[in-house]
């Protein structure tokens, strides 16, 4: 539509071409507008399952990079299970 409104403008074309062509043309984007949002949200879809594909070298990069970071205050006691109440003593 745009090129055809500029070669207008450039007297390219007629008012009457103009006018031929300008119902056809919004008909034609009315009915691509549709795909083109579907194939869109297509791709945005596909670049979110790609950012959520990830090696299992990558996990364990990740993870050894995150692990060399923590913070633990008390290691000793890190793996050291909660007493557990028992009633019945």
């Amino acid at each position: 539509m745009d090129r055809l409104l500029t070669a207008w403008q450039e007297s390219l074309v007629s008012l009457e071409q103009l006018r031929c062509r300008m119902p056809e043309l919004g008909q034609q984007e009315q009915a691509i507008k549709p795909k083109l949002q579907s194939l869109e949200t297509a791709a945005g879809d596909q670049a979110k399952h790609v950012r959520l594909v990830e090696t299992p070298a990558d996990f364990h990069a990740r993870s050894q990079a995150r692990a060399e970071t923590l913070d633990v205050p008390d290691p000793s006691g890190a793996l050291r299970a909660p007493p557990t109440a028992r009633p019945d003593l």
